[in-house]
Formats: structure tokens, C-alpha cells, sequence
């Protein structure tokens, strides 16, 4: 399944991936609603809709009920180890979301991450201390991103 709210990202993924619409459900609607209400398994989370972080996680928290052991989570434009230059980093709260849930970076190459499961991290839990130094990251990321979109504004204003 794939889902947007822009009926013409909806059509140019139905071209895209004409060779496969066999196998594919595309929804022009709100991913968090359609995934909330669905009854299927996630084997892939490609989270692309906004470059805002909230929206991102609000789009995780609902999937995450369908999400399997062998999910792999994908957030586009996104980066924890790298300074995203001219970007934004939509999955930071996402990744604090799944690191404290047993999940972990297995991809991150400063445009991109992706995420798996850790069993092991799972059961056993997260340390107090692993938690909150990667609240402390997703906090200083989180500024400069509000940080950008404040200079983003304020620019847009100087400019009309």
C-alpha cells in the first residue's frame, strides 16, 4: 500500500511503479488515518510526507501497531550522525520514538536513515542513560531544526 494526500503524487507513483500495480494499494488520503485503521502488517515504513518532525512521528505512532519484527523503517531527508545541510531532519523525533521502543539506526548517510528492530534492545530495555543521552541529541537537532524554520520565516518576510 501506498498512501499520500496530493493525488498527484498518487498518479506519479502509479506510473513509477506501473510494473507492479498488480501487487500495490495506492490511497489518495491521510497516511496516519488509512495506517490507523488498517489491518495489515508493515514490511516497509517509508516516512516522506513533511518536513515536519511532529507529523513524521504522528505518522510512526499510528503504523506502529502494524509494524513486524522484520519492519525496516525508512524517513527520507533525515540524519542523526550527519548535519543536514540546507535540510531539515523530519525523523528526529521518530528516531527517539523507535530507539526507546528496542529499534536502531542501521543506515544513516546524512540524506536518509533506516531502522531496524533490536531484539536484544527489546528485551532487555534501554539503559536510563542510553534514553536520555539521545533525548540530549534529538533535543540540540530539534532547536537547529526550529532554528532553520524560524530563518526560513523570517526571510520569506524580508523578502515580500
Amino acid at each position: 500500500m501506498t498512501i499520500d494526500i496530493m493525488k498527484e503524487a498518487i498518479e506519479a507513483s502509479k506510473d513509477l511503479t506501473k510494473d507492479y500495480a498488480d501487487v500495490i494499494t495506492y490511497v489518495n488520503h491521510d497516511s496516519s488515518e488509512t495506517v490507523a485503521n488498517s489491518d495489515r502488517k508493515i514490511d516497509l515504513l517509508y516516512l516522506d510526507s513533511a518536513d515536519e518532525p511532529a507529523i513524521s512521528l504522528a505518522e510512526c505512532i499510528s503504523a506502529y501497531p502494524h509494524l513486524t519484527d522484520d519492519t525496516i523503517v525508512y524517513i527520507d531527508d533525515s540524519s542523526i550522525s550527519h548535519k543536514r545541510v540546507g535540510g531539515t531532519c523530519k525523523g528526529v523525533l521518530v528516531y527517539q520514538y523507535l530507539y526507546e521502543k528496542g529499534w536502531d539506526i542501521v543506515f544513516d548517510d546524512g540524506v536518509q536513515i533506516i531502522m531496524r528492530k533490536n531484539k536484544k534492545a527489546q528485551e532487555s530495555g534501554r539503559s536510563a542513560l542510553s534514553k536520555m543521552l539521545v533525548r540530549m541529541k534529538v533535543k540540540k537537532i530539534y532547536k537547529r531544526f526550529h532554528r532553520k524554520l524560524r530563518q526560513r520565516t523570517y526571510d520569506t518576510i524580508e523578502r515580500s
